[in-house]
């Protein structure tokens, strides 16, 4: 069943395969363009891991 459902898509890209390379070309830049438009805040600000450690130690210093 799969096999009849497939084979005509699969023909028709093969046989105009320009124009599924021309298409394909087109929704890149378009990605591109969209990507380099977006506003900055879009992005979440990089910042490395931080982490804080309590620890007890009687009868110790602070320092």
């Amino acid at each position: 069943m799969f096999n009849t459902i497939q084979n005509p898509p699969l023909k028709n890209s093969i046989a105009q395969r320009w124009l599924m390379v021309i298409g394909s070309l087109v929704i890149t830049i378009w990605g591109l363009v969209t990507i380099t438009q977006m506003p900055e805040y879009v992005f979440p600000p990089f910042a490395p891991p931080q982490v804080d450690i309590q620890t007890e130690a009687v009868g110790l210093a602070p320092e």
